[in-house]
C-alpha cells in the first residue's frame, strides 16, 4: 500500500497489528509486543531515541483500543503525550526587517509591555508575551513573524491548547 506521508503509515500499521491481534483474540497477551513489532531497532527512525519511538507506539495502540491517554479522559481528541515535543520556539518574533520606527506601534499595541524598542530595534520579552498578535497587527513593516505551532496549524478547528509547560493538551 502507497502512502503519502510516514505518519499514515504508521497509523496503519499500528491499527493493522491491533486489528489482527483483536481478530485472533490475542489482544491482551501480544498487546506489550506490538511497539517492538512495528519499531524493531536498534535504531530509530523518526523521533531521538527508539525507547520515545515505542513509547508513541504504546500509546497509539492504547488510543485503537479505545482507551483513554494519561490526563485526556474527557476529550474526544487526544494528544500523544510522548510525541508532542513542546516545541521550544516563541510564537511572535521581531525580523531583520524592522526599522526602528519613531511611532513604535508594536510597542503601543502590547497590552503586556511586553515589547522595547532599542537602537538594534524592537524587542519582545517572552516572559511577558503571551502571543495575542496584537503587535504583530500593527507593525506597519510587518517585521514581526508568526510561528505557529506545527500541531495548532494542522488543527482546523482549534481543539488543541497549551499548558504552562507548552506541551499540548
Amino acid at each position: 500500500m502507497q502512502y503519502d506521508n510516514d505518519a499514515k503509515e504508521l497509523k496503519y500499521k499500528v491499527l493493522s497489528k491491533v486489528a489482527e491481534l483483536c481478530y485472533e483474540d490475542r489482544l491482551e497477551e501480544k498487546r506489550d509486543q506490538v511497539p517492538y513489532d512495528i519499531i524493531p531497532g536498534p535504531l530509530p527512525t523518526f523521533r531521538c531515541c527508539i525507547y520515545r519511538e515505542r513509547e508513541i507506539i504504546r500509546e497509539r495502540v492504547t488510543a485503537a483500543c479505545g482507551q483513554s491517554l494519561p490526563q485526556q479522559d474527557d476529550h474526544i481528541v487526544g494528544v500523544l503525550p510522548a510525541a508532542c515535543e513542546g516545541c521550544p520556539i516563541h510564537r511572535f518574533n521581531v525580523t531583520n526587517n524592522c526599522q526602528r520606527c519613531l511611532a513604535k506601534k508594536c510597542a503601543a499595541a502590547c497590552p503586556f509591555g511586553a515589547i522595547t524598542v532599542t537602537g538594534g530595534g524592537a524587542y519582545i520579552d517572552h516572559n511577558k508575551c503571551k502571543e495575542c498578535g496584537r503587535c504583530a497587527e500593527a507593525c506597519p513593516y510587518n517585521a514581526i513573524s508568526d510561528t505557529m505551532r506545527p500541531c495548532l496549524r494542522s488543527c482546523p478547528v482549534n481543539a488543541i491548547t497549551m499548558d504552562e509547560y507548552h506541551k499540548a493538551a
